[in-house]
């Protein structure tokens, strides 16, 4: 995938090129959620083969007080899985 970045609330991240079967990741600090109770707005963008901008948007919750790792697989331009490990810091 060329030219990713990642898009968290409103705030981008570019993650450069990420070679098939390779990895990538960036800390993010939200600020803000979205909406109570609606999803975070995480979205993955990239360049497609054909050199097409793509956009895959994410179905994750996250806001400002948590903390954890959230991992995003893409193979051939779909989310194959988001395996969530964001916990609020407090319960």
């Amino acid at each position: 995938m060329q030219d990713v970045t990642l898009q968290v609330n409103g705030q981008y991240h570019s993650l450069g090129s990420i070679p098939s079967l390779g990895t990538a990741s960036v800390r993010v600090s939200p600020t803000s959620q979205t909406n109570p109770g609606a999803n975070s707005q995480v979205a993955v963008e990239f360049l497609d083969k054909s050199g097409q901008r793509t956009r895959l948007e994410v179905d994750t919750y996250f806001e400002s007080s948590y903390r954890g790792n959230i991992d995003i697989d893409v193979r051939d331009g779909e989310i194959m899985e988001v395996r969530d490990h964001a916990q609020p810091l407090w319960p």
